[in-house]
């Protein structure tokens, strides 16, 4: 067994025992593609938790910033209406690579990096768009209903950019769950915000597995 290999298992094993929160595939699966141990398809380990099915694939390492990283292709699906999360980058200004919980396949747009042991914690993780390279992070110098907006905007990994994967997702600055935003409309439906003080149904997303 490769060394980036076990490191995988022993992260999905950590993440199951928590509850973690965020699906990985490595691309170009589809979502519903899966194959048991078959390098570059997804891996279905663990039950589901209420929010996620964990599945791992061959991890990546990365170094950032001298972080040891293990990182993952993903998306990301939100168990309130089904839908894909995508970044926006078609939008301009504040709005520019919103996350919104929108799509109803997973396209370039919808496909992310997922990097865990931020800060040389397992359960820390970093998500970064693969359409634009950009990490994804938590606005929140914004007020009212944009407080906590996500988007994929950052060019390095700060408070901001850092989610904590343990129970549901929260960002590590202001220790919020990520929600997806049913009630909005238009251009703003599905949008994900780090917002929520408690763990409900907008705060789940998962991976739907085989």
């Amino acid at each position: 067994m490769t060394a980036p290999r076990m490191t995988a298992r022993l992260l999905a094993i950590l993440v199951v025992i928590c509850g973690g929160v965020v699906g990985v595939v490595a691309r170009p699966v589809a979502p519903a593609a899966a194959s048991l141990d078959t390098v570059g398809q997804v891996r279905p380990s663990g039950p589901m938790l209420g929010d996620f099915r964990i599945g791992f694939s061959e991890s990546r390492p990365r170094r950032i910033a001298d972080q040891p990283l293990q990182c993952y292709d993903g998306w990301l699906q939100s168990m309130a209406n089904g839908k894909y999360v995508a970044a926006e980058l078609n939008y301009t200004g504040a709005g520019e690579g919103e996350l919104r919980a929108r799509s109803s396949s997973v396209g370039s747009w919808e496909r992310f990096e997922l990097c865990w042991n931020v800060n040389n914690n397992p359960f820390e993780l970093a998500i970064r768009s693969l359409a634009n390279g950009k990490w994804v992070s938590a606005e929140l110098q914004y007020t009212g209903a944009l407080y906590g907006m996500l988007r994929a905007r950052a060019t390095s990994i700060g408070p901001w950019e850092t989610f904590n994967g343990g129970s549901g997702l929260r960002n590590k600055a202001n220790w919020k769950f990520v929600s997806a935003e049913l009630q909005y409309t238009g251009i703003r439906y599905g949008m994900l915000r780090a917002r929520a003080d408690r763990y409900g149904p907008w705060e789940q997303f998962r991976n739907p597995g085989p």
